[in-house]
C-alpha cells in the first residue's frame, strides 16, 4: 500500500532527500501547487475574510464574492483544495528514485 511504501522511506532514508526526489521528478506538479497556494493567499483569502461569501460591496463599487461577485475567493480555493489533494496523492504514492510518473508507466517500454 502507498502508506506503508511513504512509511518505510521515512523510516529508511532522510526525508529531505526523498522530498528533493519526489520535487525533482514532479516539477510540474509543485509549481502548480505553488501557484494555487500564491493565488489563494494573494487574492482569494483576502476577499473571503474580509467580505465572505456575500454581495458585500467593495470600496471600489464591485462585489468581490458572492453568488453575483466574480468568484475569486471561491474559485481560488476550489483550485488550492484540488490542486493540494492532487499534489499529496503524488506524494505518498511516489517511489524514490523514479523518473516522473506521467500516468503511462507500464507502457512506456512498447514505445522504446
Amino acid at each position: 500500500s502507498p502508506q506503508s511504501k511513504l512509511h518505510w522511506y521515512f523510516n529508511k532514508m532522510n526525508p529531505f532527500l526523498f522530498f528533493f526526489d519526489f520535487l525533482k521528478s514532479q516539477p510540474g506538479w509543485a509549481l502548480n501547487f505553488t501557484l494555487a497556494h500564491v493565488l489563494f493567499w494573494l487574492y482569494g483569502f483576502p476577499d473571503l475574510s474580509e467580505y465572505g461569501y456575500s454581495n458585500t460591496f467593495s470600496e471600489q463599487g464591485n462585489i468581490p464574492s458572492g453568488p453575483l461577485g466574480s468568484g475569486g475567493g471561491i474559485v481560488t480555493l476550489l483550485i488550492v483544495c484540488v490542486m493540494s489533494l492532487v499534489w499529496f496523492q503524488k506524494l505518498v504514492t511516489h517511489e524514490y528514485g523514479k523518473k516522473a510518473d506521467i500516468g503511462m508507466a507500464d507502457q512506456d517500454d512498447e514505445y522504446e
